[in-house]
């Protein structure tokens, strides 16, 4: 009896000393661990280490109205954050989604044209990142480079600090994503480019391209991104040759949308794949879904100034608003597209040398003439056209789209003394990229014809309209041949 007290004795401690050791495991495991559990943090798929603001909480409420607001965009944006930010404020130090806030409400307040605001957050968060994830993290490496992005040009020993640690911390890092590399690499390369550092831009970017290479199918067009930043700086460096050579690599191949039903391959995650889904949705004829995904790709994608995830905030928004409008909302609809507009102009003013979809204003243009605006389009071309002439110079063949739809939109209007000149500028553009006789220019010279004819300049117009008859008589004789 003795014995077996003494045995059940023994078990008792050891249980309690397991139960001991279990409890300061819960209570004092490091502050890392932690952080990778938070609802700020993604830890999963190629969204892995970026913040979220999905967590259920009020500061993620919070997070989330603000970021809604901001996308619109609506003037109670800046109140909204200073919400989330005093809600963050409540929470100690060792709370990841305390530095979520900050990151999110830096974004902001650069995007509003407040830099050293916006700088001031993100130290916070640098800090933060030191303590609860460590000081080679690759989130930290993230937020280093976006504190030197707003460092930017005028302070730019202070930028290549930052940049320098945040490579340091990425070539070290084992757990770093693919998709955080490229959106690393081509930060800091862009910053490199305009600093003439071209070696150092190209050696980046080869980098970030190889990683592009290894993202999943639905994020393959990410390559032709990189590959478009890296002709941009071949072009500057004077080796045309060579950026025409990469631009000419086929693109990724397109992986079609499976049929409704068909279960989704699990490597199919993240923005790409949910604006992939929300047009399934749309397919069908199922809005409410469409509209919750883009939703969240624009809150997902909101927290970075890369210009390819710009570019796909772009698209999100844009897609959004097209959906609204189709449901005859269109006050909401017109707010997502005029943010789309905007980032497509903020992207297009950092582009140099060639490129693909130099801008794309397109979908704001059909809503304003869907719903007989006409006159607002006039000032989204002509803004289109001053970036695209400063650009890509007066004579690119982007400038005469733009000038082409611009003088359209006047003859609609009826405002066929305006359109005139314009419609000869654009034909005076054609003919030197493609001919005098090449039968594109028919698309321009019949709306001239008519342009002329209704201001009575029948002489010119009777020109006009025997030279379309003899380009077209002589794309007749050649198909003949």
């Amino acid at each position: 009896m003795g014995l077996a007290c003494g045995g059940g004795k023994a078990l008792l401690l050891e249980l309690a000393a397991l139960l001991c050791l279990l409890l300061s495991a819960a209570i004092f495991r490091s502050p890392a661990v932690y952080a990778q559990d938070s609802p700020c943090l993604y830890s999963r798929g190629e969204n892995a280490g970026m913040w979220s603001p999905r967590a259920p909480t009020p500061l993620g409420a919070a997070l989330r109205k603000a970021i809604a607001a901001q996308n619109a965009p609506s003037p109670d944006a800046e109140r909204l954050f200073r919400n989330a930010l005093s809600e963050a404020e409540k929470l100690p130090d060792t709370d990841a989604c305390k530095a979520a806030a900050f990151f999110f409400a830096a974004g902001f307040y650069m995007e509003r044209g407040e830099p050293a605001r916006g700088a001031q957050l993100l130290r916070r968060v640098v800090a933060l990142d030191e303590r609860i994830l460590g000081p080679e993290s690759p989130r930290l490496a993230m937020d280093l480079s976006e504190l030197g992005t707003f460092a930017g040009p005028k302070q730019t020993a202070q930028a290549d600090q930052y940049y320098a640690r945040a490579l340091s911390i990425a070539e070290k890092s084992q757990s770093m994503t693919h998709f955080s590399r490229i959106l690393l690499y081509c930060n800091v390369a862009t910053f490199y480019t305009r600093q003439k550092d071209y070696s150092q831009a190209e050696h980046l970017l080869r980098e970030a391209l190889e990683s592009a290479n290894a993202l999943p199918p639905n994020l393959k067009s990410w390559a032709s991104n990189v590959r478009g930043q890296l002709a941009d700086v071949l072009v500057q460096e004077g080796r045309e040759a060579e950026a025409n050579e990469l631009l000419a690599q086929p693109a990724p191949p397109f992986t079609p949308a499976s049929a409704p039903g068909t279960p989704r391959p699990q490597s199919l995650s993240g923005p790409l794949a949910d604006l992939d889904r929300a047009q399934e949705y749309r397919n069908e004829q199922r809005p409410q879904d469409a509209e919750r995904l883009y939703r969240s790709v624009i809150q997902e994608l909101q927290g970075t100034r890369d210009p390819g995830a710009q570019f796909d905030l772009a698209n999100a928004l844009n897609s959004l608003g097209e959906l609204l409008h189709g449901e005859g909302r269109d006050v909401e609809a017109e707010a997502a597209l005029l943010r789309a507009e905007s980032l497509e102009e903020q992207r297009a003013e950092k582009r140099r040398g060639p490129g693909q979809n130099f801008m794309d204003f397109g979908p704001l243009v059909s809503f304003y003439a869907d719903v007989g605006r006409l006159s607002d389009i006039e000032p989204i071309l002509q803004r289109a056209l001053a970036i695209q002439e400063r650009v890509l110079g007066p004579d690119n063949l982007d400038v005469a789209r733009t000038l082409g739809t611009l003088a359209d939109t006047y003859g609609s209007e009826g405002k066929y003394d305006a359109a005139i000149p314009v419609y000869r500028r654009v034909l005076a553009i054609q003919e030197v990229k493609y001919g005098a006789d090449d039968p594109r220019l028919v698309f321009t010279l019949r709306p001239l014809e008519e342009a002329l004819e209704a201001v009575n300049e029948q002489e010119e117009a009777a020109r006009v309209r025997a030279r379309v008859k003899e380009i077209s008589s002589g794309k007749e004789s050649k198909e003949k041949q």
